[in-house]
């Protein structure tokens, strides 16, 4: 490859399916769209990107391939919690071989200290990442700033100090990124692997970016929180050209609140149906931000599952969260999502302060009760910058992260601990399918089995409780 050929900068996904592994697939895998949407906005400018994505790679042999055969003037990193241990590795094997890094994405840009004081990441650019990432390709090009100090939203460690230029200013006029470059990614080895994990090929579009909910445990380090979004008809025709090249079998809306503007939803709903650019979808909603119109249209554009944020079955808990929403709502919308034939995803989590068991088996019954089509559960993560991660930071265990999507390890000072959530999350697991059992088949056995092993459950958490506290 001779120097005109070089990629002004090489985009890298650090998420590899062959270091995380996963007893089941919660979802996914997806190819993230921050780097592409970047790469397509470097070729909107006339410069050269290139994408290596580590999902489907072997091993980080891979990277140190791609490295030396592209020779990229830097590369640029884009990295979350689970993924840094590798994304710091990729940097140093960049490094190793005299290619300037950036580090981007949610983790780097939480913690941009993290990746700047090993010595092997360049810089750090946080937030939004079209126009960061153009004047960064066009500085290690040679074209523009000489500067890294110029560029807006950068973090940069000098003399052992941490240094940030001016944030950068959110994109408004969220029409003027150009559609994801997808054809830098191995769509069919994406469309095979969402297709042996759940039964049909998916990817994801972004209809709007940031959420201005205060969700105590919710960091904003890429959108923010003032909410922006792209017109219905720009929407449309990324979903029209979806359906042309890539023929997907699901998409994701992967907004934060698909539904958190009604008028503009509606708008959308509308737009779909008159340019015929359906395909089935799940989006992510909150249960006090749908109703029965809001999920009739959705129903109506092909929505097969909304994934709600339902966190607790607690008042209290909800509360401390500052969630905004009652379990009542949980209760109402479960039943009215159900009753509309869409099914239903909950988000939960466990571990959250002043949490108790209590707390705990008022969430586990919910589940029982009402049954969602499917769930997740994590333990409370103290992200920074976020009013959760202030409340416990001195008790934080210094230095520990997770490093894989299960990890659900407790990370600061708990009253319960690992061990007790691990047992809760099966304890739920546990009730939940014992019920379902008993619900398909109402017998005189699987009856017995559903009140065994809520008691059973119920038992072990109150025990384990007493022991825990004596």
């Amino acid at each position: 490859m001779n120097d005109a050929e070089r990629p002004d900068l090489l985009l890298a996904n650090s998420y590899f399916m062959a270091y995380d592994r996963k007893d089941e697939r919660i979802e996914g895998p997806f190819a993230p769209l921050g780097p592409l949407y970047i790469a397509a906005s470097l070729r909107k400018e006339g410069l050269k990107p290139a994408f290596f994505d580590g999902t489907h790679a072997r091993s980080l042999q891979d990277f140190g391939n791609t490295l030396d055969a592209v020779r990229p003037r830097a590369v640029g990193l884009y990295a979350t919690v689970i993924s840094r241990d590798v994304a710091l590795k990729m940097a140093h094997m960049a490094q190793a071989r005299g290619i300037p890094v950036v580090a981007g994405g949610p983790d780097p840009s939480s913690a941009p200290h993290v990746y700047l004081q090993g010595g092997h990441v360049d810089a750090v650019a946080r937030g939004e990442g079209e126009v960061t990432g153009i004047e960064l390709a066009r500085h290690f090009a040679g074209l523009g700033s000489g500067d890294l100090h110029e560029i807006q939203g950068l973090s940069i460690m000098e003399h052992d100090s941490l240094v940030h230029t001016p944030d950068r200013p959110y994109v408004q006029d969220l029409d003027s990124v150009p559609y994801p470059a997808r054809d830098l990614v191995d769509w069919p080895a994406y469309a095979e692997t969402t297709r042996r994990f759940h039964g049909a090929s998916q990817t994801t579009v972004m209809t709007a970016r940031g959420c201005p909910f205060r969700c105590t445990w919710c960091c904003k380090p890429i959108f923010g929180e003032k909410y922006r979004h792209r017109s219905a008809k720009n929407v449309v025709g990324e979903m029209l050209e979806l359906k042309e090249r890539y023929k997907p079998d699901m998409i994701r809306f992967a907004d934060d609140i698909f539904t958190i503007n009604r008028k503009k939803f509606l708008e959308l709903a509308d737009a779909i149906e008159a340019a015929d650019a359906q395909i089935p979808f799940e989006c992510l909603s909150r249960v006090d931000l749908v109703d029965r119109e809001i999920l009739e249209r959705l129903r109506d554009i092909g929505c097969r599952k909304v994934l709600y944020g339902v966190e607790s079955g607690s008042q209290r808990v909800l509360d401390s969260m500052k969630k905004g929403t009652t379990v009542e709502e949980v209760h109402e919308i479960s039943r009215l999502t159900r009753k509309l034939g869409i099914e239903q995803y909950w988000f939960l989590i466990y571990g959250y302060p002043p949490e108790d068991v209590h707390d705990l088996r008022l969430t586990v019954d919910m589940v029982r009760r009402l049954q969602p089509d499917d769930y997740g559960i994590t333990v409370a993560y103290p992200l920074p910058k976020t009013e959760f991660y202030e409340t416990v930071r001195h008790s934080m265990r210094e230095g520990e992260h997770w490093r894989m999507t299960r990890d659900n390890v407790v990370l600061y000072k708990n009253r319960y601990g690992s061990w007790f959530y691990r047992a809760a999350i099966y304890g739920t697991h546990f009730v939940y399918r014992s019920k379902r059992a008993a619900m398909r088949h109402p017998n005189a056995l699987t009856k017995a089995i559903d009140r065994m092993a809520y008691a059973a459950t119920d038992t072990v958490l109150g025990g384990w409780t007493h022991l825990l506290e004596d």
